[in-house]
This record gives structure tokens, C-alpha cells and sequence, in this order.
């Protein structure tokens, strides 16, 4: 069973992704900052990362640079941040894909798959 880690600062949306997630057959780890999505990483060893970009220090911006650099692990960036500037440069990050939110739960399950089966 593949494990997914959430790291993003709102408890409704790690919910969300994480009941969905589960439903669809992934183990799912939560992390409502930058320092505990470190921490969990760490510990949990996940085989893929949600990611979302404004947090506290640090933010999704310099976790997803640490993951490229220390990692194997693929990154899904999830962001209200939707410009396409602010796409491009995630991507450029390191970042698998991209969703904008909001990110409708069959397109974050449909991408999910996708970057796991890449990896």
C-alpha cells in the first residue's frame, strides 16, 4: 500500500484529502506545517508528498527545493496559488504536477496515480 503525506496548514483540506485517499486504497500521514512535514517525511518515508506552498516557515517553497535536493520522493504541489508564473516556477522546483485549488477530488486522485506510476 503506498503512503501519501499531506502537509498543508488547514485541517479541513488534509481531512478531506485524507478520507478521499484512503477510500482509494492509500495509507495517508498528516503534517499541518513546513517543520512537521520535515518530521513526518523523515519518519514515514511516504512514496509520494502533497504539498501545499503557503504555510509557516518553512514554507511549501523551500520544502519542495529540500525534497529535490534530499529526496527521491516525488511532490505533488496543491496551491490556491494558480498563476501560471507561480505553476512554472513549482514545476521548475522539482514538483511532479501541480494542482491548483480549489482541485476537484477526481482530478487529485487521477494525478496521484499518474506521478506514482511514473516514479
Amino acid at each position: 500500500m503506498c503512503k501519501i503525506l499531506i502537509v498543508d496548514d488547514n485541517a479541513d483540506i488534509r481531512e478531506c484529502f485524507a478520507f478521499n485517499l484512503q477510500k482509494a486504497g492509500y495509507h495517508t500521514v498528516e503534517a499541518d506545517s513546513g517543520l512537521s512535514g520535515l518530521w513526518e517525511m523523515e519518519k514515514e518515508a511516504p512514496d509520494l508528498i502533497l504539498l501545499d506552498l503557503m504555510m509557516p516557515s518553512p514554507d511549501g517553497y523551500e520544502l519542495c527545493r529540500y525534497f529535490k535536493n534530499d529526496s527521491s520522493i516525488p511532490v505533488i504541489i496543491i496551491s490556491a496559488k494558480g498563476a501560471r508564473e507561480e505553476i512554472e516556477e513549482g514545476l521548475s522546483m522539482g514538483a511532479k504536477a501541480y494542482l491548483p485549488k480549489p482541485v476537484s477530488l477526481e482530478k487529485l486522485l487521477i494525478t496521484v496515480q499518474q506521478v506514482l506510476n511514473a516514479a
